[in-house]
């Protein structure tokens, strides 16, 4: 009698273990599982979303909109043209922060053109805003695969000494181009590429000294 309650303990505490060693290997299989999924995901997901949500959306993953482009476009290029202190030297300090967003054939462009046209910068404050209700469906247009082009129209204001003496709104023409980049640097994958038109001039502000 006594054996076999010995055997019953000894079976009970090899089923006990077993159930243990069972246990363990799912929970090392399922963190297994669980990296392999965190890994596969791990990369940035682009996730679309309109200007406007009031009325609901759809959220699309790994499709660019042209709201992105458009949004990209006016804001890197704002951010180039804002000019703080000294146009001589925020221009070019602004190109340099921003050339992740910058083609490198756009980058060289607009260094060069800051080379030209650094006298004339020299002590200028600069500021760039969009034009209210500018953007349409026309505002971006799918010129190949992964590349746009970009009418952009802003309100520039220069200031000379504090003095505002241009307060004009301008139509630029911008190409817009998709790349492998950097997530690090770069988390649109986005760079403006080039002005495929020379700039307009839509009106002035100033009429009096203009």
């Amino acid at each position: 009698m006594i054996a076999r309650s010995f055997r019953d303990e000894e079976l009970n505490r090899r089923q006990y273990v077993r159930a243990l060693q069972a246990g363990l290997i799912f929970l090392a299989v399922s963190q297994l599982v669980a990296y392999a999924g965190w890994w596969h995901a791990s990369g940035t997901q682009r996730l679309s979303l309109p200007p406007q949500l009031r009325y609901g959306t759809t959220i699309q993953s790994g499709e660019i909109q042209p709201w992105e482009v458009y949004v990209f476009a006016g804001y890197i290029h704002q951010q180039i043209n804002n000019w703080t202190d000294n146009g001589a030297l925020d221009n070019l300090k602004n190109i340099q922060r921003l050339s992740a967003f910058l083609s490198p054939d756009y980058r060289y462009w607009l260094t060069r053109e800051h080379q030209r046209h650094e006298a004339q910068f020299r002590n200028r404050q600069r500021s760039v805003s969009p034009v209210p209700g500018s953007y349409g469906n026309a505002s971006v247009q799918p010129i190949g695969k992964d590349t746009w082009q970009v009418v952009l129209d802003v309100r520039l204001r220069d200031y000379l000494e504090s003095q505002l003496y241009k307060d004009i709104d301008v139509r630029y023409f911008l190409e817009v181009v998709l790349l492998d980049s950097d997530p690090e640097t770069n988390e649109w994958g986005l760079v403006l590429n080039r002005q495929h038109r020379p700039p307009e001039r839509l009106r002035s502000h100033l009429s009096t000294l203009e």
